[in-house]
């Protein structure tokens, strides 16, 4: 009996061992499982990651030609700008030039036209001084024969007082 005993003991204790390993092998089972689960996930995880760093290489790519591209089209649009200020600056510089030449043009005129009216303004002056000196000569010249004539009239009366005075007087 003690061997029963000890083959009965043996018995529960390879039942409960094999239960133990029945419950392992479950475990090692998930655990294969898992690994599988968790290798699968991996594989997509590294081949997504993979993508990922393409897709990332391939917008980073894309930016700094887009930036390469901006950067040139802002230098060609601050050349054109450069370009057309001093297309403005020269339009501008020309009608200046234009209009002070327009101007000079008609200060010349303007100048030209005070002179004549001047010149028009001094001869009509000439001859007004003129005409002025030939009437203060004619009219100087008829005093001085007014003059002459009350004079010789003034003498005439006088030398006949005088005579006439020495008559009287009995000296003639």
């Amino acid at each position: 009996m003690a061997d029963l005993s000890k083959l009965d003991k043996a018995i529960n204790e390879l039942d409960s061992q094999s239960k133990e390993i029945a419950v392992i092998n479950k475990v090692l089972t998930e655990i294969g499982t898992l690994n599988k689960g968790l290798s699968k996930n991996i594989s997509t995880l590294e081949k997504h990651n993979n993508s990922f760093v393409a897709v990332t290489d391939a917008l980073s790519t894309s930016v700094k030609e887009k930036s390469l591209k901006i950067t040139a089209k802002l230098e060609e649009l601050f050349a054109e700008n450069k370009k057309f200020y001093k297309e403005l600056d020269a339009l501008l510089h020309s009608l200046l030039e234009k209009h002070m030449s327009d101007i000079q043009v008609e200060v010349r005129n303007e100048s030209q036209q005070l002179r004549k009216e001047f010149k028009e303004v001094q001869e009509n002056t000439e001859r007004s001084l003129i005409a002025v000196e030939t009437i203060s000569k004619e009219s100087s010249e008829k005093q001085i024969k007014a003059t002459r004539t009350v004079l010789i009239i003034t003498s005439i009366l006088l030398v006949s007082n005088i005579l006439l005075a020495l008559k009287i007087l009995g000296f003639i």
